[in-house]
């Protein structure tokens, strides 16, 4: 079991509906109830990708403190970069939405395209629109937030 230790102040309901508003998806209600708590978190933790361990580094904030902005740490911020600041890969699929961020500035996102009522877990190298292989920019993870939690460890 993961240890997650509570770094800023509890999210509440309004922080949540202002990022679905924002994104214009539902977000997993095992999400939710774990976002609120820890969000911001670092666990130190890894998961399996491709059969080699990989850090699961921050999971995004959902709520700002006063004078914070909503940088590429907040789900909002790290939503806005994906697909619309003038640096974003416009090859990029819709329906991707950050949760937490690798260590690596890849993030775990939450993938709507398939389904809006359980969307899978993905890893996205938004850097890789620099390569040649546009294959490489998602790399499934999991099939839910749930499996996804179970398949945490530390190294």
């Amino acid at each position: 079991m993961i240890k997650w230790e509570a770094v800023k102040q509890p999210a509440t309901d309004e922080d949540i509906q202002h990022i679905e508003d924002f994104v214009g998806k539902k977000l997993p209600g095992d999400y939710v109830e774990l976002a609120k708590v820890y969000h911001g978190s670092v666990p130190g933790v890894c998961i399996d990708v491709d059969g080699e361990p990989y850090p699961f580094d921050q999971l995004l904030s959902v709520s700002k403190e006063d004078g914070e902005e909503e940088d590429f740490c907040h789900v909002i911020g790290a939503y806005r970069h994906m697909y619309l600041d003038e640096n974003s890969d416009p090859t990029l699929p819709e329906g991707f939405v950050p949760f937490a961020l690798d260590g690596q500035n890849k993030w775990y996102c939450f993938d709507y395209r398939e389904s809006t009522e359980s969307p899978a877990i993905v890893l996205i190298n938004w850097e890789a629109h620099y390569e040649d292989d546009p294959d490489y920019v998602v790399t499934f993870i999991k099939e839910s937030f749930n499996e996804l939690l179970e398949s945490l460890y530390k190294l």
